[in-house]
C-alpha cells in the first residue's frame, strides 16, 4: 500500500476517535458495539471506553509515525521474532 495512503487512513481514524471521545466529554454518553455508558451511572464502562479508544488514537499515531519512517522500530521487532 502506498505511504500516503496509509497516513490518510490513521489521520482520518485518529480524526474519528478525538471526535468522539470530545463528544463524550462534552456529553457524558459514550456508545461502543451496542453498549451505552453515561458517566454518572456507569463510570468505570465510561472511562475503560474512553482509555480504550486512546489505545487506537496512540496506535493511529504510531502507525503514522512508523510509516513515515520516523518512529522506532521496536514493536515490529518483537512482532517478527
Amino acid at each position: 500500500m502506498h505511504e500516503a495512503l496509509i497516513v490518510a487512513l490513521c489521520v482520518i481514524m485518529g480524526t474519528l476517535v478525538i471526535w468522539s471521545i470530545l463528544r463524550a466529554f462534552k456529553t457524558g454518553i459514550i456508545s461502543s458495539r451496542g453498549w451505552t455508558f453515561q458517566i454518572e451511572e456507569s463510570p468505570l464502562g465510561f472511562v475503560l471506553t474512553v482509555v480504550s479508544r486512546l489505545v487506537i488514537l496512540a496506535g493511529c499515531v504510531w502507525f503514522a509515525l512508523h510509516t513515515l519512517g520516523v518512529a522506532n522500530d521496536l514493536p515490529m521487532s518483537w512482532l517478527r521474532r
